[in-house]
């Protein structure tokens, strides 16, 4: 076997070549991360371990290779002596790698046994670190734990597992994670030990895609750690570390799920589409598209075999904008309070720049593409059904059409573009896990409340699974601008103003700032009305900027809207259509203070139920206004400040009769 053999084996366990890595097995609760093994104990680590799929788990461990010799830069490992064990590896090489195993394993047209027939272990691991090893390894994993077949080393009841571990959530850290080892040293087995070596490792919860949190293992091979003897262990190899398994959330032939950056309580997800409002106002509303996922774990660098293809179908009332020139022509034609920077691509409001325009963009690692393509891998950008209105720099939306499906959600006759991209793995620095992001911005029609873009990913015909809060759609929210309090009658040309909410830090301690303006309406006459059209989903401050004339600026106020598809926390949490909803005065001032909610005069009537009358007073939000002090609730907060200013101005006035009654005085002395 070549010296370097192993340091493949791990240079591959490391980027997840060979795990059906989502073996979900989740979230901790002890109080420390998992004890490192001392020096001298062989050992598997597995980390990225969750809670759900802990419960009822069996972990499985055969043993198919010996270490013979291992330092930092040389290795030796040998199939282990079973007969059944070398047959089943043979068995699955030829499943899965078939023209190695007629070369280096038996060839049958000349029935001959080739160079690795007796160890079949090390052809693997010699091969592992090849370019686009990773699938054939995957198939071979696959193949060993075939049970329908009767092969597989599950369904072979004659071999039995060398240990077997139930995870559980106590017996793993704040890390999330485990040391397999032996019982002397670590967490103890039901049954067998465990030794140095190369280990498939098995388990008995099954995949189950639809549940977000469980999409578990079926198969792994992973080398362990090395002690040459009872002081030293062996954990690197050629750079490499041995022993080190990073568990992922997907099967590997999918992209990893992801957390929500925002939201504890959301599912993991493979893909999603987020929109974020550049400009809203009664003209209709200028979004950015962002469509993102990564490439699944499975996939090698510059291997040819794989593609990958993303699915955007734009609905009625909105106009996806291919180009800059295309952004230009809607700022231009659409919002006459917004000017377009031709020398910077920016899109102002007065001096202020609210974004810079670009055309539709894919971005995989840290490559751009082109539809020129590259060297190895090809691009192209497809606009399906075009029709009247369509051109070079927009691609307007209808409603969902008939036909077949072409992808979840999305019909041959729709209107849909697609970004197919060929020999994926041959774009320049991409590897696996790199993120893949979409981005165009969109018109959405004032009209056309609760627009939708529907998406898809596949990856090699695969679907990614998206995330449950359709953050793809939108909502509009209205308020209404009326008089004072307990009047309910609609004031009209006051100017409303919302800006979005910058979300920073761990979702679990986040932190929130005043971000961009991003539009501006002016209160109906009649209502009152002020709608902000197709918002997207997060958080917007509302200013009541300039009151309609008449009323006082003074006590003009400002709160926050968040805008979610959710309800309900926790375990209990649901992911629906997208609504707005103002939020308390508790919840608003935790996220900053004053900047997310000021009501000096208690004028914000928010989240007001309907009352039915005489009069009728619909559901919603409502702004009152005043045009004099004495319109103030004299009950509460605005009372209270009603009377230090009345307090304040008598004491001042008898301060200054006391001064110049002294004064009268002094001058009669």
């Amino acid at each position: 076997m070549k010296a370097n053999a192993l340091k493949r084996v791990a240079g591959a366990l490391s980027a997840a070549a060979v795990l059906v890595a989502g073996m979900a097995l989740g979230t901790g609760t002890a109080s420390a991360a998992a004890a490192v093994p001392q020096d001298g104990v062989p050992y598997i680590h597995m980390s990225g371990l969750t809670a759900e799929n802990s419960e009822s788990s069996t972990w499985r461990l055969y043993k198919i290779g010996d270490y013979v010799s291992v330092d930092a830069n040389n290795a030796d490992v040998t199939t282990v002596a079973d007969a059944q064990v070398k047959t089943l590896l043979r068995e699955a090489i030829e499943a899965g790698d078939p023209d190695g195993y007629k070369s280096d394993i038996y060839d049958k047209d000349s029935t001959t046994q080739q160079t690795y027939y007796d160890n079949p272990v090390a052809y693997i691991s010699q091969h592992m670190g090849d370019p686009g090893y990773a699938e054939k390894l995957r198939k071979i994993a696959d193949a060993l734990a075939d049970t329908t077949a009767g092969t597989g080393l599950l369904k072979n009841t004659t071999i039995a597992a060398t240990a077997q571990y139930e995870p559980s959530v106590e017996n793993y850290g704040t890390n999330h994670d485990v040391y397999l080892t032996s019982k002397a040293y670590g967490t103890a087995y039901a049954a067998g030990d465990f030794s140095q070596g190369v280990y498939v490792i098995t388990s008995n919860k099954t995949i189950t895609k639809d549940t977000a949190t469980v999409n578990a293992v079926s198969t792994m091979i992973v080398p362990s750690t090395y002690c040459p003897d009872a002081d030293n262990t062996v954990k690197v190899l050629k750079g490499q570390q041995l022993g080190e398994v990073a568990l992922k959330s997907s099967d590997g032939n999918t992209p990893d799920k992801k957390p929500d950056p925002v939201d504890p309580d959301k599912p993991d997800y493979e893909s999603t589409k987020k929109g974020e409002v550049v400009w809203s106002d009664a003209n209709g509303t200028l979004v950015k598209f962002t469509l993102s996922s990564s490439i699944p774990s499975n996939w090698s660098a510059n291997d040819a075999n794989h593609n990958m293809k993303i699915y955007d179908a734009p609905r009625a009332g909105v106009t996806v904008l291919k180009t800059i020139a295309g952004v230009k022509s809607i700022v231009d034609n659409k919002f006459s309070s917004l000017t377009f920077d031709d020398n910077d691509n920016g899109i102002k409001k007065d001096a202020t720049t609210l974004a810079t325009a670009e055309a539709l963009t894919l971005k995989v690692g840290n490559t751009t593409l082109s539809t020129a393509g590259g060297t190895d891998y090809t691009y192209t950008l497809t606009y399906k059904n075009t029709a009247s209105g369509d051109d070079d720099n927009k691609f307007v939306g209808q409603d969902k059409s008939t036909g077949g499906e072409v992808a979840s959600g999305i019909l041959e006759n729709d209107k849909y573009f697609l970004a197919d991209v060929n020999q994926v793995m041959k774009i320049p620095g991409v590897a696996a896990s790199a993120d893949v992001v979409m981005t165009y911005y969109a018109f959405i029609e004032s009209t056309q409340s609760g627009a939708v873009n529907d998406y898809l990913f596949k990856f090699d015909g695969t679907e990614a699974g998206k995330d449950q809060e359709p953050q793809n759609t939108t909502v509009d929210y209205t308020l209404y601008n009326v008089g004072p309090k307990n009047n309910y009658e609609g004031v009209a040309d006051a100017t409303y103003r919302i800006y979005k909410v910058n979300v920073s830090g761990d979702r679990d301690s986040l932190s929130y700032a005043k971000g961009n303006l991003a539009g501006e309406v002016k209160s109906a006459a009649t209502t009152g009305a002020v709608k902000f059209p197709n918002l997207t989903s997060g958080y917007y401050i509302v200013e009541e900027a300039t009151v309609a004339t008449g009323y006082l600026q003074s006590f003009a106020p400002t709160y926050t809207i968040q805008v979610t598809g959710k309800t309900g926390t926790g375990s209990g949490a649901t992911y629906n259509s997208l609504t707005a909803k103002a939020l308390t005065k508790t919840e608003a001032e935790k996220m900053g203070g004053d900047a997310f909610y000021k009501d000096l005069g208690q004028l914000l009537d928010l989240n007001k139920a309907k009352v039915d009358g005489p009069p009728t007073i619909n559901a919603g939000d409502y702004v009152h206004n005043i045009t004099s002090l004495t319109q103030l609730p004299m009950t509460g907060g605005a009372g209270i400040a009603l009377s230090v200013v009345v307090a304040l101005v008598l004491g001042g006035f008898g301060l200054a009769s006391y001064r110049r009654s002294r004064k009268a005085a002094s001058v009669v002395a």
